[in-house]
């Protein structure tokens, strides 16, 4: 969804950026953005970050990214994982306050939060809390998800390159689960995804034929009933002589009960494999140790990580308060995939959800169709070749620990200027 909407205030200040929730190698991407864009503006006077995302707001825990060696800056997109450390915490009302009186008195008038729907729900508290304190202050969420789990949006940034990384996996662990022979009559690995199969579908941009793996695909959105999918595995292996399964942790039956009561899917199938089919099976875990490398990064990804970071400087100092970017594709079958930023408002991105649609499952239920490869294989950057080149390792990364200065005596008159822009 794109929205037009016109500017409200101008203000002069400070910036600060965080992030929340689970981690990418393209938050390094976006925050480069961000850092590049931010210099453009002389509304700004100085960038600064978070570490450890609002908790480290609450504590004064800021970086200056605006002093830091211009080297370091221009090494951010080949950094090995994010430089500003993140968290999974939310904050009780009260400290909403709280973090305003940190914004004021480092002077900060533009914030930049990225991260999933927990972090959406904090920028927009936080934008509604000054709104209704007479504080000017522009907050611009950007939606990171590698679930992919924010609406509004036709993705997420993150989610490109957590796709990419789980298929290359997915592509290697097919070798290993072909060349095991009788050690393992099936393989299955369980993703990360409790209310939305975003990654296990995209385990099935790892195939470079019909016959290669994964051979059978189960998400929330399709269910699993125990029955057919020991119908489905026996049919795969009697053909191929080996199964290599990818089911998502929230995956439900048929009636919506959680499979299985207590414990894990993958064990809970190994288990009603060996005694149902008399196969022998193995399961592992896919999280989140692939995602982080920018050698996984989608290029796409990181194009449009970036781009976002751009766009939301450029709002936050057009005055925007209380917004979260966007991302749209054009929609143009003859020609190559491209996209555009838009907005929407915050408190609309932190309450959203997107699940797997119904038109990228197939009438089985255990597989995806062709509209999901047309949807997510320009976010990886293109199918995976059948051969894969290694990929450089990125470059570790530190930033200095450059103290931010606490100023005093600021009056709102000296920061904000021009309020109404008509």
């Amino acid at each position: 969804m794109l929205q037009q909407i016109k500017p409200t205030l101008k203000v002069r200040g400070n910036l600060v950026v965080g992030q929340a929730g689970n981690l990418s190698a393209v938050f390094n991407a976006c925050l480069h953005g961000i850092i590049q864009e931010a210099k453009q503006h002389p509304d700004i006077q100085n960038i600064y970050g978070m570490m450890g995302g609002v908790e480290g707001l609450l504590k004064g825990d800021l970086i200056d990214l605006g002093q830091q060696n211009p080297a370091i800056l221009q090494n951010l997109k080949n950094a090995s994982s994010p430089v500003l450390s993140s968290t999974y915490d939310t904050l009780a009302a009260e400290d909403y306050h709280r973090a305003l009186e940190i914004c004021k008195k480092y002077r900060i008038r533009f914030v930049i939060y990225m991260g999933d729907k927990g972090a959406m729900f904090t920028a927009n508290q936080l934008a509604e809390v000054a709104e209704a304190e007479g504080y000017s202050l522009c907050c611009i969420g950007i939606p990171h998800s590698v679930e992919n789990t924010l609406g509004f949006t036709d993705h997420c940034f993150g989610y490109g390159t957590a796709a990419r990384a789980n298929a290359i996996v997915i592509r290697n662990v097919g070798h290993d689960a072909k060349a095991i022979g009788t050690a393992a009559d099936v393989k299955i690995i369980e993703m990360v995804g409790r209310n939305s199969g975003w990654l296990a579908a995209a385990a099935a941009l790892a195939k470079d034929s019909d016959d290669s793996p994964p051979h059978l695909i189960y998400l929330p959105e399709s269910g699993l009933d125990p029955a057919q999918f020991l119908a489905d595995v026996e049919t795969v292996y009697r053909r191929l002589g080996y199964c290599l399964v990818v089911v998502s942790e929230g995956v439900k039956d048929k009636e919506g009960c959680t499979l299985p009561p207590s414990g894990s899917i993958g064990e809970y199938l190994c288990d009603l494999l060996a005694e149902k089919l008399k196969l022998k099976a193995s399961w592992n875990r896919l999280e989140d140790l692939s995602r982080f490398g920018v050698q996984s990064a989608s290029v796409v990804d990181s194009g449009e990580a970036l781009m976002a970071g751009e766009a939301a400087v450029r709002r936050a100092v057009d005055g925007m308060n209380g917004f979260m970017i966007t991302i749209a594709r054009h929609l143009d079958p003859n020609k190559p995939y491209s996209s555009l930023i838009g907005m929407v408002r915050l408190r609309l991105g932190a309450h959203s959800g997107k699940e797997v649609p119904e038109a990228f499952i197939n009438e089985a239920g255990n597989f995806i169709t062709e509209a999901f490869e047309k949807y997510a294989v320009p976010l990886i950057g293109g199918r995976l070749p059948a051969t894969l080149e290694p990929d450089p390792i990125g470059e570790e990364v530190r930033l200095e620990p450059i103290p931010v200065p606490i100023h005093r005596g600021e009056s709102e008159k000296d920061a904000s200027y021009n309020e109404h822009v008509s």
